[in-house]
């Protein structure tokens, strides 16, 4: 890690949701630049879709491998995987090839992480509705991740400052954690 500052995969979730538009939000602070090397995990065309809703110079560049990122804070590099075709991409709606694509992201992000390629990851939400009909049957993400990495027993924790707070249960309905 040559500048000091991590490199972070921020994956763009399920396409036809609201994750790109974050993304391309929060990417547009400097003070994210300051404290981190981003690098979107997703689709440069839905990215540039994003960017179109806002006032900003800020331009999209596609990327083969991390190696090739600069970390330009005028320029919102985006590993692309070329897994979705822009015709089926349907804002708000429920599509099988996007919660396909959106696993892919979390997937490909995780084996960078893995190999040492990046230091961090941030997931942009998933639909869980598209994901399940793609054939993944997780409740979220911290389950994909425990996968991958081979965990036995995981949790999700929510960090703000020195608080820290780890979740007992995931995605469970009160009535079913009473039982």
């Amino acid at each position: 890690m040559i500048s000091g500052k991590p490199i972070v995969g921020i994956t763009m979730g399920d396409a036809a949701g609201i994750g790109p538009e974050i993304i391309a939000m929060a990417l547009s602070f400097p003070e994210v630049h300051q404290l981190c090397r981003p690098l979107v995990i997703g689709d440069a065309a839905t990215i540039r879709d994003a960017l179109k809703t806002m006032t900003t110079e800020i331009k999209v560049e596609e990327i083969k491998r991390v190696d090739n990122a600069k970390f330009n804070q005028e320029v919102i590099e985006v590993l692309d995987l070329h897994n979705i075709d822009p015709r089926v991409l349907l804002k708000g709606r429920v599509v099988p090839m996007l919660g396909k694509a959106a696993f892919e992201y979390l997937q490909r992000a995780t084996d960078l992480a893995l190999s040492g390629k990046i230091q961090a990851i941030v997931t942009a939400p998933l639909n869980k509705e598209s994901l399940n009909k793609a054939g993944y049957h997780y409740s979220g993400h911290t389950e994909i991740l425990a996968e991958l990495c081979g965990g036995k027993e995981v949790c999700m924790m929510l960090i703000a400052g020195n608080l820290r707070v780890a979740h007992i249960s995931g995605h469970l309905p009160l009535t079913e954690a009473c039982r």
